[in-house]
């Protein structure tokens, strides 16, 4: 009974996680609390003495980065092949 219990109750708990059922209250009460005014003038205030600060203490990347900055991402390496022998030895085995 103890294990029929706990099953369902985890399995209350996924659903409940999967439905997400108050995201919306979530996500309004998370816009409610972003900064505004002076609250918002002095987060990019501060954000900017940082990057300032970076950038004072790391030229070289960060020319590096501004040089780069709309560069496309570099391609992926091809997918690896499957081979049809699990082993090199096994291929020109015969048998």
């Amino acid at each position: 009974m103890t294990a029929l219990l706990l099953g369902a109750a985890v399995a209350a708990g996924y659903l409940a996680g999967r439905a997400r059922p108050a995201r919306a209250l979530s996500d309004w009460a998370a816009w409610q609390t972003r900064p505004r005014g002076l609250r918002l003038a002095a987060v990019w205030t501060i954000r900017s003495a940082e990057n300032l600060g970076w950038l004072a203490t790391h030229p070289v990347q960060g020319w590096r980065a501004w040089q780069t900055h709309n560069d496309p991402p570099p391609p992926r390496p091809p997918a690896p092949t499957l081979r049809t022998a699990p082993w090199p030895s096994q291929q020109g085995d015969p048998e």
